[in-house]
């Protein structure tokens, strides 16, 4: 575990460094579990300059079953793209710190440990910091104050869908509380495709083997509003 850690600061350094060296450039690695994207990710920060819409949840005509996880670039067998919230990991993690059956056993925990849950390596979850922020979280929801998740609209298999780009365990908190007055949508443009990480990183994916990442090789053709492949 510690060697976990280390590694993660280490990383986090080697970042900064290249970011400056290689601005626009991203290094990503393919590993027995997916795409790993190592150095130039995108920053969720930056979502903000590419909202274009608003609204609260409540006013979107939009069921908590229609908010689904976007791409993480893993294998099929591996991926949570296109997986309904409410059939999350972190979903799943909001249950166990609201009843206190959070372990290092459970499968967020276990994801994040294998690099499973999302696109990012391997890391360790600090339990002790999950679950200040889970209670830091329920504190702002007792203030009533507003949980944004940024999300993309996207057309799959004729269904109007919204992919969670940012904000999926404030999505999930709120949904299990079945608090979703407090959700608001900001709803992220496509000029975010031109993005040199999203650019680079969905043309890598659509080269890889169909057979390991057909999942989210029909995602992000639906993304892009691209025809489905041959």
């Amino acid at each position: 575990m510690t060697v976990i850690v280390r590694q993660n600061r280490i990383m986090r350094l080697a970042e900064r460094i290249y970011n400056l060296c290689r601005p626009g450039k991203v290094y990503a690695l393919e590993t027995s579990v997916g795409l790993k994207c190592l150095f130039g990710r995108f920053s969720s920060d930056r979502l903000n300059e590419y909202v274009f819409d608003e609204m609260p949840f409540s006013s979107a005509s939009l069921e908590l079953s229609d908010l689904l996880l976007s791409t993480d670039f893993l294998r099929d067998r591996y991926t949570l793209c296109g997986v309904g919230l409410l059939q999350s990991p972190h979903f799943r993690l909001m249950q166990e710190m609201a009843t206190g059956t959070l372990t290092r056993e459970s499968e967020y925990v276990l994801r994040c440990q294998s690099g499973t849950l999302d696109s990012r390596l391997p890391f360790v979850p600090d339990l002790d910091q999950l679950r200040k922020y889970y209670n830091l979280r329920l504190e702002e929801l007792k203030e009533r104050k507003r949980f944004y998740i940024y999300v993309r609209r996207v057309t799959l298999n004729g269904r109007t869908i919204c992919l969670i780009a940012d904000g999926k365990h404030r999505a999930a908190l709120a949904a299990y509380l079945e608090c979703t007055k407090c959700l608001y949508l900001r709803y992220v443009s496509n000029e975010v495709n031109n993005e040199p990480f999203f650019r680079q990183v969905y043309d890598r994916v659509l080269t890889l083997d169909p057979q390991e990442y057909s999942i989210n090789q029909t995602m992000i053709r639906a993304i892009r509003h691209e025809p489905k492949a041959a």
